[in-house]
């Protein structure tokens, strides 16, 4: 349907250039078309604020026809008025076309290239155990949002779930820690269609699957890394995306309880004690979630995944923080054979006696921190010298936690969220801000996931490419240790 809007306007266009927007026939033929246009737009509730101008565009256009249908023959004006109309109106085009939709484009996920179709359902789960240390009342107790993507058989006519439960309520802890941009703008990060299907049954290709449990970056979302999911489901993983309630953006439980991130708690990262507090909340949220997919496999209420999971063969990765987590559940936990960090400094105690078990820490690109402003210094806390002794920390604490069989990777032209989806949300203004690095996004996504396909696949079935071998086939791999 956008493109049908869109061929309105240009239709619109190439009936002035040819005259025919005087001809009655060609304006009752568009002000149909508009309106069948228009009103199956908005019918099918496929409005987006980045076609904003185009329907604007289109309104005008339709005012235009009816008013020159009713009217009779318009008398020619000089023809310098003409051009500069048609240069006017070429222009207006352009702007309705390109801008918004370059900038802002429609969030689309690739393709799994797994054998597998792959399904998604989500979990809340409450920790009895634990206390809720963000909320003020003392009762409260631990609760997670948990998505399980798992290997699924095709089911005819079922839909592809939305990245996003809340965009809205996505969006707007988006814009929350963002000042000074509009929480439309990023309206769209949580309506790109995944290629899960809801609550469809597990494949039967085979009867148990390994599990992988995740864990996102502070102050993102579990959803923002549909990419790497359903590719990870496709090649027959059982994936828990956990959401860390308090350090995410856009959490809504069922009973519509909102329990975002603050942006106080992010300085506290800052802090390597108050970090490792916080690494320990995650951890025990990790071990948590893995206890609980255990009682899945003994009896899933929903029938679903009851003996369909390995419980000998066990992964965890994450991005950022998360890639925190992952490093700290191995450490407590020897039931996680393997585990992989994305880009994330490695807090917590993980690194206090190393890992026996293969750990894989994959890096961004090294900051050039002589090069950068005193501004940006500013705005993250830190001064040169710390930010130097922070980087020679996290070099010491990678090689205490690689020593067990693992090792380090560095993706060349990578930045930081060059790990999750949000990216895709602009690709022009993540590489303008820094956030995205040189790589091709797309291209960026398909690496990291057959990184972490071939590590998992490697310690958990035994079989897969190495690291030497994926770094043969992509240029952009440079294997740092050992």
């Amino acid at each position: 349907m956008e493109t049908l809007l869109l061929a309105g306007c240009l239709l619109w266009v190439v009936g002035v250039f040819v005259g025919q927007h005087r001809n009655r026939n060609f304006l009752i033929a568009y002000l149909l078309l508009a309106g069948i246009t228009g009103t199956w737009h908005v019918g099918v509730n496929q409005y987006r604020w980045q076609l904003v101008p185009a329907y604007l565009f289109l309104l005008g256009a339709s005012l235009v026809a009816a008013i020159r249908l009713g009217g009779g023959p318009p008398r020619p004006g000089p023809r310098w008025r003409a051009f500069l109309a048609r240069t006017l109106l070429i222009l207006a085009l352009l702007i309705v076309l390109a801008l918004p939709l370059w900038l802002f484009p429609e969030i689309r996920y690739e393709r799994p290239t797994g054998p597998y179709g792959v399904g998604t359902r989500t979990e809340v789960w409450v920790d009895s155990s634990r206390a809720e240390t963000f909320t003020p009342a003392p009762d409260d107790r631990r609760r997670l949002l948990v998505q399980i993507w798992y290997p699924a058989d095709p089911v005819p006519g079922a839909a592809r779930v939305r990245s996003h439960p809340s965009p809205r309520e996505l969006a707007r802890g988006l814009a929350s820690a963002a000042p000074g941009i509009p929480s439309f703008l990023f309206s769209s990060l949580g309506r790109g269609l995944t290629w899960a299907r809801a609550e469809v049954p597990v494949s039967g290709a085979q009867r148990t699957f390994p599990l992988l449990l995740f864990s996102h970056g502070f102050g993102v979302s579990r959803t923002q890394y549909g990419f790497a999911m359903a590719e990870l489901a496709s090649h027959g993983y059982v994936v828990a995306g956990i959401e860390h309630s308090y350090a995410a953006i856009g959490t809504v439980f069922p009973d519509g309880e909102v329990a975002n991130v603050r942006l106080e708690d992010a300085k506290l990262l800052q802090n390597d004690s108050s970090a490792n507090a916080m690494a320990a909340v995650w951890a025990g949220d990790g071990r948590f979630v893995l206890e609980r997919m255990f009682e899945l496999v003994r009896r899933d209420p929903r029938q679903t995944l009851t003996g369909r999971i390995d419980t000998t063969r066990i992964g965890y990765f994450g991005h950022s923080f998360g890639g925190a987590a992952a490093a700290n559940v191995m450490a407590a936990d020897p039931r996680v054979l393997a585990g992989v960090n994305l880009d994330g400094y490695l807090a917590g105690s993980a690194w206090v006696n190393g890992l026996d078990r293969p750990f894989l820490q994959v890096r961004s690109d090294s900051l050039d921190i002589e090069a950068m402003a005193e501004e940006t210094l500013k705005q993250v806390g830190m001064t040169r010298q710390s930010l130097r002794e922070l980087l020679e920390e996290w070099n010491r604490r990678t090689v205490s936690v690689t020593r067990g069989g693992g090792h380090e990777l560095h993706l060349k032209g990578s930045s930081h969220l060059n790990y999750s989806d949000l990216p895709l949300w602009s690709p022009v203004v993540s590489r303008v801000s820094h956030q995205a690095g040189t790589i091709d996004i797309r291209r960026a996504h398909r690496i990291v996931n057959e990184i972490v396909a071939a590590w998992f696949d490697r310690h958990l079935k035994g079989n897969g490419p190495t690291l030497n071998e994926l770094a043969g086939r992509y240029p952009e791999i440079e294997i740092l240790s050992p």
